[in-house]
């Protein structure tokens, strides 16, 4: 009885790692991520999100740098408008 519990465990196992890769392609083949970063400020603005003139803040850059890493793709903007 007991090698048949075994089987049937080892067996599971195989099966549930044959099906990663196919997982795996499968997202890699879809579109890429998106993100939006928003970041709005009334009155006082935290250094991290002032943006000194055309140049993203401190946040912003963090921010891309890292999605770049992680492989999604992230907008930053201030203004909330509707396109």
């Amino acid at each position: 009885m007991r090698r048949r519990e075994f089987l049937c465990a080892a067996s599971a196992a195989i099966l549930g790692m044959g099906a990663f890769p196919l997982g795996h392609t499968a997202r890699a083949a879809a579109k890429t991520d998106r993100l939006l970063y928003y970041t709005r400020s009334v009155g006082f603005e935290h250094s991290v999100v002032r943006r000194q003139g055309e140049k993203p803040s401190h946040s912003e850059r963090v921010l891309a740098e890292l999605a770049r890493r992680l492989g999604f793709e992230v907008e930053c903007t201030k203004d909330c408008s509707t396109r």
